[in-house]
């Protein structure tokens, strides 16, 4: 069921990002600017074996100088390559169905590993040297068509907390996703393409909700219980999409989940 839509005056500027610490919880938020961030969304497997140099591409994108509360980076791992003997305990079907939807928006029928999109659309040559640099040179200067904001609560031994306000200056509607993602996470691999190997990921999408509609006329504004996982949480991103998938902004939460 899609959640109420509240009507309020408020339209949401300038980034901001707080964390405060009050007895047995921490609270964070952030707010999107004047202009857009990008998303950037990794597709990826532990059974195959070209994927383990994008995982760890993505992991370094920071010590590489990209500014990820800017570039917001998430690791979609797909269950499609369960079949060949190892099990991605990260992967889910939703997150190949995300791929196949993605695909299709491309005009194409195709789903592969690793495979890169930047807001929405293909992004080969990723590995290439300043690629990535020159296409967010563009990107990065768009005015923001769609304010989002998030407050997160983390009270200890209970489900995070988050509450979300979005708003479209869109001539359509547009959708809004949240993630839940977790860092520093590894795998010892005893079957498959990477047998014997042990694999490291950050920002793996371990939840994604949505979506819900976000329109010009009033403000989205839903209060979500997300489970911790069954490893440390670090971070919550919410990003909108128009109908022909385009992502036209997206907002993180880093570190703020302990």
């Amino acid at each position: 069921m899609y959640p109420k839509l509240a009507l309020i005056n408020a339209l949401l500027f300038s980034t901001l990002l707080t964390l405060q610490n009050t007895a047995g919880a921490a609270q964070c938020t952030a707010k999107t600017g004047a202009q857009a961030n990008a998303l950037l969304e990794l597709y990826t497997s532990e059974g195959c074996s070209s994927c383990p140099p994008a995982d760890a591409w993505l992991s370094k994108l920071g010590m590489a100088g990209i500014d990820t509360t800017r570039l917001i980076p998430l690791a979609f791992h797909v269950d499609y390559w369960d079949y060949i003997g190892w099990k991605d305990r990260f992967a889910k079907a939703a997150y190949s169905e995300r791929q196949r939807k993605a695909a299709s928006y491309n005009f194409s029928n195709t789903v592969y590993t690793p495979q890169v999109m930047l807001n929405g659309a293909d992004f080969r040559g990723w590995h290439q040297s300043g690629k990535l640099t020159q296409a967010l040179e563009k990107r990065l200067n768009k005015t923001s068509t769609v304010a989002i904001q998030l407050n997160l609560q983390n009270n200890k031994g209970e489900p995070l907390k988050v509450n979300v306000n979005a708003q479209s200056q869109l001539p359509t509607s547009a959708k809004l996703y949240i993630a839940s993602y977790e860092n520093e996470l590894k795998s010892q691999v005893q079957a498959g393409e990477n047998n014997g190997r042990e694999l490291k990921h950050d920002y793996v999408v371990r939840q994604l909700l949505g979506p819900f509609q976000v329109t010009s006329t009033g403000e989205l504004q839903q209060q979500l219980n997300l489970d911790k996982g069954s490893e440390k949480a670090t971070g919550i991103v919410a990003f909108a999409q128009t109908e022909n998938g385009e992502v036209v902004q997206a907002l993180a939460l880093h570190n703020c989940v302990q």
